[in-house]
């Protein structure tokens, strides 16, 4: 039986068990992020009571009657339903896609699909439903016909979904051999299931606090609702509340294999919000309560959090224990792949990153080949790197890069020619030095010049065009058309100047709040269509500030209904808290974008230095004995 636990004992379990560290609002999306949990709490226990108050109106409990279906055929997808009491209809639904799948594939779930009062005694449930058997099956359906004893005491029935099955005036607790009636917390927990299944958190928060509100003790909660509590929170980004709701689902001593999938849950979001420590820390303190059902994704978040830590050893190590092939997890060992080659078992690395780069999956395989290749670029290995870059596709968010790297493969040394990569007086770009190609130079340089005007195609602040723009100087500095390079080089000056005002404008225009209305649709169409852009709109930090300014202008809305004038002030705050998150999803585009502006930087005085450097050797050649100057 859960205990109701004192304070001291529920700050001792979060410190010892959840190791719960206090993270300080460093910046405003942190900041945003905290305030959000804090009122979206306080708003989301506001509707519950709201929505509470109406339905005991509506719904006395000593009268009300609650109907859940429970699909019981595996091959089976629910398409409608209808449900009539006395004679009355009292509900009818037309179910998704998404929850006739949930309804049939997940675990344990049901749909509360309606509510009504009756009186005590006799009363006839009637429920038809109709649906299909596999994903092109005929139409089949069934219907129920029970016969039910109404006390004082609310009502809460379970009909099982048999596609054909049809039963005529049963009596409770068996109907034509089937059980219809089932433990009554089993069925709401399995709502709350359905809905989590199904995307709707706030619904299934919602549920979940009607149902502790139902109850006068801890005690009489049923078994399973903290840990359902931490997943609701945790999937609407709420960390402070899963801690807690974790914490008494250990103090309840509920199934360890469902806290720990919760606890490993908790830590993902503590990963997605960068709080990469805490993260580690909570995988840390379940190790001891680890079973085979978690052991692969205890050990993939693990060896992410220590590749980001920069503890390469370890995370290779918790890597190379994810007993998951390339083909069910190729992220895993795309990551694996990373980690040796950051712990310097490169030619481990590399043979991983060719295998993940001829695999099946596009998305993963093109960022390996595109690893891939800047890795035989690291090495002064050209042709591989040739190679490798060929294989992307010419369109794709990698592909950029992939020209830019293709460019510079043209440039680089042959592997095996006996000499190590050699300075000749080029440009670094990135980590690797650019040396000179010993066969048919005039080619090679053709071919690096096709790269970069194919490049200079695309937008201009994509930072690999910009990195095209010099490079084109440098390659003809490298046939030896110098006059050339140094007019290429002006030229780029000013053309990438023009980029980076270009750039401050559209961080002017963000911080003006200018994209505001757009980025709360998800909409991007008036921004940049860079890799470096899509990379942040990606990011689970950008999603999450969306996502509650979405939740909490929802629930602005839902208590404007519920009761408009006696939650004014609430309503304005969840206005504010989610207009910050939308000033603060703005604000890391304009992060990213300074950090671009940045970029251009380096290419102008790369730029500046080509072409001094040019002008130098050209004013030393005249300088020396023997040479005519004009």
């Amino acid at each position: 039986m859960a205990r109701v636990m004192s304070p001291r004992c529920r700050v001792a379990l979060l410190a010892t068990m959840f190791a719960l560290p206090s993270i300080a609002a460093a910046d405003p999306a942190d900041d945003a992020l905290k305030r959000s949990n804090h009122f979206k709490s306080i708003a989301v226990q506001r509707l519950s009571d709201l929505q509470g108050q109406v339905l005991r109106e509506r719904f006395p409990p000593d009268q009300r009657v609650r109907v859940f279906l429970d699909v019981h055929m595996a091959d089976f997808l629910l398409e409608h339903a209808e449900v009539r009491l006395n004679g009355n209809r009292i509900a009818e639904h037309d179910y998704s896609d998404a929850e006739a799948r949930a309804l049939r594939d997940q675990p344990e779930t049901t749909h509360a699909i309606a509510r009504d009062t009756a009186a005590p005694g006799v009363n006839t449930l009637e429920v038809r439903y109709r649906g299909r058997t596999g994903a092109d099956g005929d139409p089949v359906s069934g219907s129920y016909r029970l016969n039910f004893d109404k006390t004082d005491r609310g009502k809460l029935l379970t009909v099982p979904v048999l596609p054909g099955h049809t039963v005529r005036d049963a009596r409770d607790p068996t109907a034509g051999g089937v059980a219809w009636q089932s433990d009554p917390d089993d069925a709401r927990l399995g709502m709350v299931r359905l809905l989590q299944a199904t995307d709707r958190p706030l619904a299934a928060l919602l549920f979940l606090l009607e149902i502790s509100a139902s109850v006068t003790t801890a005690e009489s909660l049923p078994a399973g609702f903290h840990t359902l509590l931490a997943s609701g929170y945790i999937d609407l980004g709420m960390r402070d509340q899963a801690y807690r709701a974790l914490a008494d689902a250990a103090e309840a001593e509920e199934p360890t294999v469902a806290v720990t999938g919760a606890a490993i849950d908790l830590a993902a979001l503590e990963y997605r919000h960068r709080h990469v420590e805490a993260a580690l820390a909570i995988l840390e303190n379940h190790r001891d309560r680890l079973t085979p059902v978690h052991r692969n994704d205890w050990e993939e978040l693990r060896g992410r959090c220590l590749l980001a830590l920069g503890d390469n050893d370890r995370a290779v190590g918790a890597l190379q224990a994810v007993d998951w092939s390339l083909d069910e997890a190729p992220h895993v060992h795309f990551n694996l792949a990373v980690a040796l080659i950051r712990r310097g078992d490169d030619e481990a690395g590399r043979k991983l990153l060719d295998r993940l780069g001829r695999a099946d999956d596009g998305k993963l395989r093109d960022k390996a080949n595109l690893a891939l290749g800047y890795e035989y670029l690291r090495a002064g290995d050209g042709e591989r790197a040739r190679r490798t870059f060929a294989r992307l596709p010419w369109r794709g968010p990698h592909t950029s890069r992939a020209l830019a790297g293709f460019g510079w493969s043209e440039l680089a040394p042959l592997a095996g020619d006996g000499e190590p990569p050699r300075e000749t007086g080029g440009i670094r770009f990135g980590p690797f030095v650019f040396g000179a190609s010993e066969v048919k130079p005039e080619e090679a340089a053709a071919r690096a010049m096709s790269a970069w005007n194919a490049l200079l195609e695309r937008h201009p602040l994509e930072p690999a065009v910009q990195e095209a723009r010099v490079a084109r100087a440098y390659t003809l500095a490298r046939t030896g058309d110098h006059q050339g390079a140094v007019a290429d080089y002006e030229a780029a000056v000013d053309w990438l100047t023009d980029q980076r005002r270009r750039l401050d404008r559209l961080v002017q225009d963000l911080q003006r709040g200018e994209y505001a209305a757009a980025l709360a649709r998800d909409e991007y169409g008036e921004l940049p269509p860079t890799a470096w852009l899509r990379h942040t709109v990606a990011e689970s930090r950008f999603r999450q500030l969306q996502r509650n300014y979405q939740e909490l202008r929802f629930l602005q809305g839902a208590l404007a209904q519920a009761d408009p004038y006696g939650t004014r002030v609430m309503q304005q705050a969840l206005s504010q808290i989610a207009d910050r998150n939308l000033r603060a999803a703005q604000m890391l585009i304009v992060e990213r974008a300074k950090r671009q502006d940045q970029v251009i930087d380096n290419y102008i005085l790369a730029a500046h230095r080509g072409r001094v450097r040019l002008l130098e050797e050209a004013r030393e050649a005249r300088a020396r004995p023997g040479v005519n100057t004009p």
